[in-house]
């Protein structure tokens, strides 16, 4: 919070997944870093550690099994809608609790609860040898699939594609066709045989 000059961070000790559960173990914690530090340790009573939803316009978003839309964002400890600590989904907000049965609350300097203005984001990947490997072995393998993908022909992906918006949209999305450049040129072309009947 840009206001107060309050640095919050959280240490999470598994790795980030969208996901309609909370995820992490006993090794995440919350922290104070200005205007005092302070870390928010696990109480061992609750283990709401991470909470992570793409906002609702990605198709990883995550509905309750009654069908309501879950919190979008990242967040940590709390219960679904009242978090410990929350970053809106566009990273603009942030609110904070004072306590709840994840985090061990501070009680010699409790900081205001409530929501705050985001001045900056930081976020730092740790991991193992192994880690950065699979990351780099994923890595590879989407750039030689959006390779394969680039590789068909124009009258293929045409083909492929059809009236199919999925279809075309993963197309685009691997780097296949550029669908909209298409759309655009068809829609020039008419506005131009219809400047040309006036």
């Amino acid at each position: 919070g840009e206001e107060e000059g309050v640095v919050f961070g959280a240490f999470v000790d598994s790795a980030w997944k969208p996901t309609d559960k909370y995820f992490g173990g006993a090794g995440c914690a919350l922290l104070q870093l200005a205007p005092a530090f302070h870390v928010h340790r696990p109480t061992g009573i609750s283990r709401n550690f991470a909470f992570f939803n793409l906002p609702a316009d990605r198709a990883a978003t995550f509905r309750t099994r009654g069908g309501a839309q879950l919190p979008e964002g990242v967040a940590f400890g709390g219960q679904l809608g009242t978090f410990r600590l929350r970053l809106d989904d566009d990273l603009s907000r942030l609110s904070w609790l004072h306590s709840d049965t994840t985090y061990a609350p501070h009680e010699s300097r409790r900081l205001a609860e409530g929501a705050r203005r985001v001045a900056a984001v930081e976020v730092w990947g740790c991991g193992r040898e192994q880690d950065q490997a699979a990351q780099l072995a994923l890595q590879r393998r989407r750039e030689a699939d959006a390779a394969k993908a680039g590789s068909l022909t124009l009258e293929t992906r045409k083909k492929m594609a059809g009236g199919d918006a999925a279809t075309r949209f993963v197309l685009s999305a691997a780097g296949a066709h550029d669908f909209k450049g298409e759309e655009l040129k068809a829609s020039e072309e008419r506005l131009a045989r219809e400047r040309g009947h006036e």
